[in-house]
């Protein structure tokens, strides 16, 4: 289990059966998503992953470090990330990494121009 003792909070509208204790599921608007998050994560930082929770967080101007791993694979179908994304939003490049199997990490935060 990749997480260890780290609480994993799964936003689902559906059942969620976990014999791990530090899983649990949640429900709500991002808003409601992000402070039970954070209630969880006392002084932490959150980390939000999926598709779907990534774009509502960025459409409300809740995500303050980007990360995106470019996979050296080309799989046809499937969902784009920002699909969906109603409004421009201006990135800066903090950081990029070449990762193991041609991998490569870029680390944005939101440009403070635009």
């Amino acid at each position: 289990w990749f997480y260890g003792d780290t609480p994993v909070l799964v936003a689902s509208h559906r059942p969620l059966i976990t014999a791990r204790p530090t899983v649990r599921k949640v429900e709500g608007d991002i808003f409601a998503l992000l402070a039970q998050a954070r209630a969880v994560a006392g002084a932490k930082d959150v980390y939000i992953d999926g598709g779907n929770l990534i774009r509502q967080a960025l459409e409300v101007g809740q995500v303050d470090r980007l990360t995106v791993t470019v996979m050296p694979v080309i799989l046809g179908k499937g969902h784009p990330l920002f699909a969906g994304v109603e409004r421009r939003q201006r990135l800066q490049l903090v950081e990029s990494q070449t990762l193991s199997d041609g991998m490569v990490q870029l680390t944005y935060i939101p440009a403070t121009s635009a």
